[in-house]
C-alpha cells in the first residue's frame, strides 16, 4: 500500500452513497453549527459547513474559533444560492441565484448584469431596484468605465424600461455620465433622447437642423399632434405633409 503524502486520509471501498466521512455536532439543543476551518500560515481563514441551527451550507471568510467572519456564499434548504450574506428573496425557487445589492455577474470582458442600487441616467428609478444589463461599466463609488469608450445600460424598474449610454472616455476607471436615450413609462408612452414626456417624442438633428415630432394614440389609432420642421424643406421635401 502506498502511503499518501497527507496528514488526514479516509478510504473505503464503495461506501454507502459515496460518503467517506461525517462531521456532526451532537448537541441536543442550542446548535452552533458544524463546520471545517481551512487556514494557511499568515493567510486568511476560511470555513465551510452548516451555520448555527440552520438547514443550509455556507462558506465564510475570516472565520475561526474566535472570529465570526463574513458569509460570502450560501445554499439554503430549498437549493437557492445567495451571495454576500443575504437571504433568498420571496418568490424564488430551487436553482435561483440571489445577488446582494451592488453585486454583478460578468459576461465576457465588458458585459455585466448588475443589481446596482444606483441611478443610471435620468429615467425614474432606473438602476435602483431591478437588474441592469450594462456594457463597459461598473460601479465603485460612482459609475466607471471598464476599458474606455462609450458605455451602455438597459434597466427595468418600477414598470419603466430604459436605455442609456454614457459620455465617451479614454481610459479604464474613468468616471461615466449617463444620458437616457429611450424610455417606456408605466402608461406605455415612449420617449427618445429624454427621460420625461407623455407621448412619443423624437428629437433629432438632421444636417444641423432640428426636428421635433410628437405623437399620441387612442385605443386603435394614432394622430399626429404637432410637427415642427426647421430649415429642412429644401433637403427633405418628402417630410412635409
Amino acid at each position: 500500500m502506498t502511503i499518501p503524502i497527507v496528514r488526514l486520509e479516509a478510504h473505503y471501498v464503495n461506501p454507502s452513497n459515496g460518503i467517506l466521512a461525517m462531521i456532526r455536532n451532537d448537541a441536543s439543543s442550542s446548535f452552533n453549527g458544524a463546520q471545517i476551518q481551512f487556514s494557511q500560515n499568515t493567510i486568511a481563514d476560511w470555513a465551510i459547513g452548516q451555520p448555527a441551527a440552520t438547514n443550509a451550507f455556507v462558506i465564510w471568510k475570516d472565520r475561526n474559533t474566535s472570529t465570526t467572519g463574513t458569509e460570502v456564499f450560501k445554499i439554503d434548504s430549498t437549493g437557492r444560492i445567495c451571495t454576500g450574506g443575504i437571504a433568498a428573496e420571496y418568490g424564488t425557487s430551487l436553482g435561483s441565484v440571489c445577488l446582494k445589492i451592488g453585486a454583478s455577474i460578468s459576461s465576457g470582458n465588458f458585459g455585466r448584469i448588475h443589481v446596482p442600487g444606483q441611478q443610471i441616467g435620468g429615467s425614474s428609478y432606473a438602476g435602483l431596484y431591478g437588474l441592469a444589463q450594462t456594457y463597459l461599466a461598473y460601479y465603485s463609488g460612482g459609475w466607471k468605465s471598464l476599458g474606455g469608450g462609450t458605455a451602455s445600460a438597459i434597466t427595468i424598474d418600477e414598470g419603466i424600461y430604459s436605455f442609456a449610454n454614457s459620455n465617451s472616455v479614454g481610459a479604464t476607471d474613468s468616471a461615466l455620465t449617463w444620458t437616457t436615450r429611450f424610455t417606456i413609462n408605466t402608461a406605455g408612452n415612449s420617449t427618445f433622447n429624454t427621460s420625461t414626456g407623455t407621448g412619443i417624442t423624437l428629437n433629432q438633428l438632421v444636417s444641423g437642423n432640428g426636428a421635433d415630432f410628437k405623437f399620441t394614440h387612442s385605443e386603435i389609432e394614432r394622430n399626429i399632434l404637432e410637427t415642427k420642421l426647421n430649415n429642412i424643406e429644401e433637403d427633405h421635401p418628402e417630410w412635409l405633409i
